[in-house]
């Protein structure tokens, strides 16, 4: 249940019908939904679980949707009283997951969608195609999966709150301001975690450093195993080039979620930013748990950069070459970046000629692509760095 929002008790919820327990699922990303179904026959109860597969299926827009998740398995008992109902429940759940055993579990668990500001799956499921673009920075996919999402509900505060972070950090302010307004007022009915989470991200975009670290941290001071705020506070340290402090942050969220992909990448930046050499050696080692939990964080050009560097700072200067030669077999733009990247790392080895022969490799690419190297940078310093790839768009 850690992975769960949390807000404060509120007025009891509706009842959960079956339909509505396998949209949870695909939001939390499960993978799996147990159905119950109790019947009686003469004076007993009979009692039966099925175990559906949501992550191997699809929801139906019609309502039918148990018939389109295939079942995995199904266990069943009898009880002759009626409170011995919720006990034989309980058993037969057992019986599932000693039949199937933890592993099988956890191995087909699903990706969990973000939190929800929206009560559109469609959109939701929009919005973190777009989250995962970010992250590996498809920007134009991510902008037009923003944009999908909003047209499936144009009063999703947290997808309004993205894009216009993104436009604000791509210099398109004058587009930008209208979805941080809209995020703002859409998000006043929300429930006081989804509305903080709103409010912070606006803080960030605007500037407001000090507001975005407070908002964040006086929730998690009441609430400390909120995985998705705490790694916002801690981005926002990253942001704000409070290295230890990042640093810190994220190494508490990883023992919330050892397996967070972009908590590593994130924590491999703050550790190389810090530049002592044990810091810089535990970078190398974050960098590589990222990238191997998550091989599209490795296609983000930024994150390349970072490694490249953290590795030739500490003396692996054949491997960071390795790694910048790597990103010239890509797109014009990316192989700018590693000519780019190959002339610094000349410099660093005292091979000015070498470095000005990659410096001017870099130009011709970036003339031809219109790709000015000045206005990406301006966006960087101006955005605090980088765009993180979901905290600097989540929480």
């Amino acid at each position: 249940m850690a992975g769960w929002p949390i807000n404060p008790p509120s007025q009891a919820a509706a009842p959960v019908d079956e339909v509505t327990a396998i949209e949870v699922e695909q939001r939390v990303g499960a993978g799996y939904v147990v159905v119950p179904a109790i019947g009686r026959v003469g004076g007993r109860f009979i009692v039966t679980a099925r175990l559906l597969a949501v992550a191997a299926g699809r929801a139906s827009n019609d309502g039918s949707a148990l018939n389109e998740f295939p079942v995995v398995a199904t266990v069943s008992t009898e009880v002759a009283r009626d409170a011995d109902v919720l006990g034989a429940l309980d058993g037969l759940v057992r019986r599932l997951r000693r039949a199937l055993g933890e592993s099988y579990l956890a191995s087909r668990r699903g990706v969990p969608l973000p939190v929800a500001t929206t009560s559109s799956l469609p959109a939701l499921k929009a919005y973190a195609d777009g989250q995962r673009a970010r992250a590996s920075e498809h920007n134009k996919d991510a902008e037009e999966s923003w944009r999908l999402a909003l047209a499936y509900d144009s009063t999703f505060a947290l997808a309004h709150a993205s894009l216009g972070g993104y436009l604000t950090w791509m210099n398109r302010s004058g587009e930008a301001e209208p979805h941080l307004a809209a995020a703002t007022r859409f998000s006043v009915h929300l429930p006081p975690r989804e509305r903080l989470i709103v409010e912070a991200r606006i803080a960030t975009w605007r500037g407001d450093h000090r507001l975005a670290v407070a908002l964040r941290q006086g929730w998690v001071a009441d609430y400390p195993g909120d995985q998705e705020i705490l790694g916002g506070l801690a981005y926002e340290y990253l942001r704000g080039k409070q290295y230890a402090l990042a640093r810190d942050a994220f190494t508490e969220l990883l023992q919330v979620d050892s397996l967070d992909a972009v908590a590593h990448l994130d924590l491999a930046t703050a550790l190389a930013e810090l530049r002592t050499p044990a810091d810089l050696r535990r970078a190398n080692v974050e960098f590589v748990r990222a990238f191997a939990l998550d091989t599209a964080l490795a296609g983000g050009v930024t994150y390349l950069h970072e490694y490249a560097a953290a590795l030739a700072l500490t003396g692996r200067a054949d491997s960071a070459r390795a790694v910048f030669c790597g990103m010239l077999a890509r797109d014009p733009s990316v192989r700018a970046r590693g000519y780019r990247g190959l002339a610094f790392l000349d410099l660093m080895q005292g091979h000015p000629a070498d470095a000005a022969s990659n410096f001017r490799e870099a130009l011709k690419i970036y003339r031809v692509v219109n790709d000015d190297p000045l206005s990406e940078l301006s966006r960087r310093r101006r955005s605090g760095r980088r765009f993180g790839p979901n905290r600097g768009s989540g929480a």
